[in-house]
């Protein structure tokens, strides 16, 4: 039974992206993939934005600076980062409550 298991996950593991999209389109042909559509999200973004005050003139390509500047500026941080953070703002408050 472990080798059935060990053979089931190298093969799982053999299957490629291009296989599970060319299944699926035998499964379903009207579905239509993301990858195939990326400007409709900046379209359907772009909508949404213009309904905000003051937001009415943006464009596709404003969008597309926006989504540019929050990839570079994404800040991933682990658990120690997360604690230092939280006992230097907890040190922080401390500190000015002391003062008060």
């Amino acid at each position: 039974m472990k080798d059935v298991v060990y053979w089931s996950a190298e093969s799982w593991e053999n299957v490629t992206d291009q296989t599970l999209i060319k299944s699926w389109k035998k499964l379903w042909p009207t579905l239509e993939y993301a990858e195939n559509q990326p400007e409709n999200d900046v379209t359907s973004l772009r909508q949404l934005v213009q309904t905000i005050p003051g937001c009415e003139e943006a464009g596709e390509r404003d969008i597309n600076k926006w989504m540019e500047e929050d990839g570079e500026t994404a800040e991933f941080l682990n658990d120690d980062d997360i604690a230092a953070a939280v006992t230097q703002e907890s040190m922080k408050e401390e500190g000015s409550d002391a003062m008060r």
